[in-house]
């Protein structure tokens, strides 16, 4: 399986580095399949770039079609959504609420055809004040609120469009929740129609885009796009990098930012790997855009802070205590306890030893976790995440 991922991001990569550098795609290995590039490319989020790659190389109808339909589809979808959100721009100016598009809006335009990153939602950031307002505008455009979860306001109109309405650039869990909360001053407008719409500057879109990246990464892990976008950021983008750099230092981002763009350079330009750089990547490849909800559980379970460095204690504290029980839990299972609490430690031997007799596959189970938790160490530490080894 470990080979199969490795045979297909490689391939994949090489699609997308194709488009990049504008030269000829390579030959499809012969032991995967034009369906399996489609499964992998699609749970990326990238097959819409993928099919400017392969459109010329001679495929048959059944094996480009899925790619020519969601090229078709996003293209579509891409440009609808692009004039609705003008639309709401408009009306925002007109009430003079100050917002800022966020994440993929506003990296979509580095790429070769803004449709090459397309997105199921567009994120925009509010003046929170103003939710009353806000609110009348998108039901009069004919969406309907879903909820307000995580300091945002959901909306969806069908047939597509999706809305994500923030009070913060980013949540306050998040490095940088306090720099990111006076980003709008460092903003400059949208265009010379606007006075209330604006974007970030180029250095907060840059970091803000590294944050984000680093909250999917440590919480259920991230996909290639990602590093897709560290790419088009940082050839694309005019910047003062000793800002940027000094911010995500401040922000214990830097060393996993360096990181990250080396390997989007590896993909995209050298494609040369050492083994370290060979472990990220595969970690990657087996994600989807968002991770996977296996890495994130494990993370849950280490209590991994994405605001702070990773804590052994924690994780070690975590696993004990899902063998060594609590004495009120242990009661219910050895009522003897409410007399005697002296013998809870030969309660816990008497079900560690039941357990290993009669749950075998808890077991397998429970070193299964272990052994997925280690390898996610390994990768966050040859990713530049912080890891006290103190705690």
């Amino acid at each position: 399986m470990e080979n199969r991922h490795i045979i297909l991001g490689d391939y994949v990569i090489s699609l997308l580095r194709s488009v990049i550098l504008n030269t000829k795609p390579q030959d499809k290995p012969a032991d995967i399949t034009w369906l399996d590039i489609y499964n992998f490319a699609n749970k990326q989020n990238v097959t819409n770039m993928t099919y400017y790659a392969i459109k010329n190389m001679g495929l048959s109808d059944a094996d480009i079609m899925p790619f020519y339909e969601d090229y078709k589809k996003f293209t579509i979808r891409e440009a609808k959504q692009q004039l609705m959100t003008e639309r709401i721009f408009s009306m925002l100016e007109e009430k003079e609420i100050n917002c800022m598009p966020m994440k993929g809006f506003c990296i979509k335009n580095l790429y070769p055809v803004e449709s090459m990153r397309y997105s199921v939602d567009t994120d925009i950031y509010f003046d929170s004040s103003r939710a009353e307002e806000l609110n009348e505008i998108m039901l009069s455009l004919g969406f309907t609120f879903k909820k307000d979860e995580y300091d945002q306001l959901i909306y969806h109109k069908l047939p597509i469009y999706n809305y994500e309405m923030h009070k913060n650039l980013v949540e306050d869990r998040i490095p940088g929740f306090e720099y990111f909360s006076s980003s709008f001053d460092r903003s400059i407008p949208y265009s010379d129609e606007f006075k209330y719409v604006r974007i970030m500057s180029n250095e907060d879109l840059l970091i803000h885009s590294v944050a984000h990246f680093y909250k999917h990464y440590v919480g259920e892990g991230a996909g290639i796009r990602f590093l897709l976008d560290i790419y088009f950021l940082t050839e694309k983008l005019e910047y003062d990098e000793e800002y940027v750099y000094k911010k995500l230092d401040e922000f214990s981002l830097l060393e996993f930012f360096k990181k990250m763009k080396n390997l989007s350079d590896i993909w995209f330009k050298s494609g040369e790997y050492d083994s370290n750089y060979r472990k990220i990547a595969l970690f990657l490849y087996s994600n989807g855009v968002f991770g996977n909800t296996a890495v994130g559980g494990i993370n849950r379970l280490n209590e991994v802070d994405v605001k702070k460095k990773i804590s052994k204690t924690k994780k070690i504290r975590n696993y004990l205590s899902r063998w060594f029980l609590g004495v009120d839990i242990m009661k219910q299972i050895y009522p003897i306890l409410g007399k005697a609490p002296i013998l809870l430690p030969f309660c816990w031997i008497h079900k560690g030893i039941k357990t290993l007799i009669c749950k075998p596959q808890a077991i397998k189970k429970q070193v299964e976790v272990v052994k997925k938790s280690s390898y996610i160490e390994e990768i966050y530490k040859i990713s530049g995440v912080e890891y006290d080894e103190r705690n």
